[in-house]
């Protein structure tokens, strides 16, 4: 645990719509309560997004999804296992829908804003229709209106379902420009007045 009243430092990862080839409203699942603050494992997940119902006539189309490393479907990335899960029940619940995802680096060359900047310079057709963006790489794709604003959201990101920090990491001067997909704690702080001792589980803690 950290000492007495330093702040908790996250990175907060958004999922942000791409400014062409945005996703049709009639493709985006409704929006669940921000997961709870216990660590997500793929076997009771918190959720993010309920499972939409099936429908039946929509036309086929692809969808493609350029993901932080974090993301990666593989045993040991619990994120990844849970966010593939809930990729392949909307996939099932919208026939016609072919969901495709691409790891990219979170910096660099090859990283997620990089290549976002390269692809919407010169390639435009290979631009992907989700992107997941850290809080700064947010705001520096918003500013280049190379993502889309989330005006319209409903339900909106509001407490006490969502967090505040989660609410302003996915909004920039105070519009939404994506909804919170996960977040990494750096640290944790108590207040040494309250807590004899570091608190050492969740429960203590919540208790």
């Amino acid at each position: 645990m950290a000492e007495q009243y330093n702040h908790p430092g996250m990175r907060f990862w958004i999922a942000s719509l791409i400014l062409l080839g945005a996703l049709s409203t009639s493709c985006l699942p409704d929006i669940a309560p921000e997961p709870s603050l216990a660590t997500p494992t793929a076997t009771q997940p918190a959720a993010l997004f309920s499972t939409p119902q099936p429908t039946s006539g929509a036309p086929a189309r692809r969808l493609t999804l350029w993901l932080a490393p974090e993301f990666a479907a593989s045993p040991d990335m619990p994120a990844g296992l849970l966010l593939a899960e809930r990729l392949a029940a909307f996939e099932r619940a919208n026939p016609g829908v072919t969901i495709t995802t691409r790891l990219k680096s979170r910096a660099g060359p090859a990283g997620l804003l990089e290549t976002l900047t390269a692809a919407f310079a010169a390639a435009p057709d290979s631009l992907p229709d989700m992107i997941t963006l850290d809080r700064e790489a947010l705001q520096a794709a918003a500013v280049k209106s190379m993502i889309v604003p989330l005006e319209a959201l409903r339900p909106p990101l509001e407490s006490p379902a969502w967090s505040e920090h989660a609410v302003l990491a996915s909004q920039v001067d105070g519009t939404p420009f994506g909804v919170p997909l996960g977040s990494d704690a750096d640290l944790l702080a108590y207040r040494a007045d309250i807590y004899g001792s570091p608190p050492e589980t969740w429960s203590e803690l919540l208790n």
